[in-house]
């Protein structure tokens, strides 16, 4: 699996409120050094990142892998899903995603997802509700702007 740091705004813990929910200072999180835990669905597995509420109906993020093959039951994400798709190809009844790939799946979004190649994605639920548009943006194909010296956004 990719090699990924991520940097949250909160002090790292695990409360009756879920995992690293504080938001007090920065944290470091090395998702390489991270055990593969599983999902309700065999043959996908995830890192969870943050949980506040229930396990399976609160806020989450997570770095969740697709092995070979793996597909997910049809499921609805009642108040949205944002992926952005690190390694493989990333798919469902919208389209396949390749690695740079971010996906807004809005309230109420359905899918079954899958990959057949296999994937790694990370995937934030329930943060951002309201009404919003699906949308895909592969950001390979979005051009680079120079910053400086050695620095570029894209």
């Amino acid at each position: 699996s990719p090699a990924l740091a991520l940097c949250f705004t909160q002090q790292p813990q695990t409360t009756a409120a879920g995992t690293n929910t504080a938001m007090k200072e920065t944290l470091l999180i090395k998702t390489s050094a991270m055990e593969w835990a599983a999902s309700p669905s065999p043959h996908v597995e995830r890192k969870r990142l943050y949980l506040a509420g229930p396990k399976e109906a609160g806020a989450v993020s997570s770095v969740v892998r697709y092995l070979p093959g793996a597909s997910f039951h049809e499921h609805p994400h009642p108040q949205g899903e944002e992926i952005f798709v690190l390694e493989g190809t990333f798919s469902d009844h919208t389209g396949d995603y390749r690695a740079g790939t971010y996906l807004l799946n809005p309230e109420g979004f359905k899918h079954a997802p899958r990959s057949e190649e296999g994937c790694v994605i990370f995937v934030r639920l329930r943060q951002h509700p309201g009404p919003r548009s699906h949308a895909a943006v592969d950001y390979r194909s979005v051009p680079s702007r120079p910053l400086g010296e050695g620095v570029a956004l894209k």
